[in-house]
């Protein structure tokens, strides 16, 4: 009877895909990293003399989202990951944002911050986590 040997390798479990912002997918094996979203409401207040200000509604202003993500060359390349972020920043074309199976509107990038979390001895990026500044936009110039 022949004995099988599997290596660390082969057991390690393929990437899945945690999300994306338009083309661009998010891949991991591991925690994904976070997402806040932040919504405001305004509410007016109308001033009275010698009363207490009346409020009036005033409807939800600019939503914006933080995406913090991981990427580790294992699973894409880095290098043209941040290229494609960069471009997508620059376009200003709304992108729909997807977390799993939750389309949670369009969003263009207002902000994006890179830091590199492991390299090389010869500074190759290994791995690199970015924070990105979503601002969500409404309306027609949705793609």
């Amino acid at each position: 009877m022949a004995t099988e040997t599997i290596t660390t390798t082969e057991r390690r479990p393929k990437h899945s895909q945690w999300g994306a912002l338009g083309d661009i997918t998010f891949r991991t094996h591991s925690s994904p990293g976070r997402v806040s979203d932040d919504r405001r409401w305004k509410l007016n207040a109308q001033k009275i003399i010698n009363g207490y200000p009346v409020h009036q509604a005033g409807g939800e202003d600019e939503r914006t989202t933080t995406l913090e993500i991981t990427l580790n060359n294992r699973f894409v390349s880095i290098a043209d990951s941040y290229q494609q972020l960069i471009a997508l920043a620059a376009a200003q074309v709304p992108r729909a944002l997807v977390i799993g199976t939750d389309f949670r509107g369009y969003y263009v990038i207002v902000s994006l911050r890179e830091t590199v979390n492991t390299t090389t001895q010869e500074g190759i990026i290994t791995e690199a986590s970015y924070s990105l500044t979503l601002k969500e936009v409404r309306g027609e110039n949705t793609v």
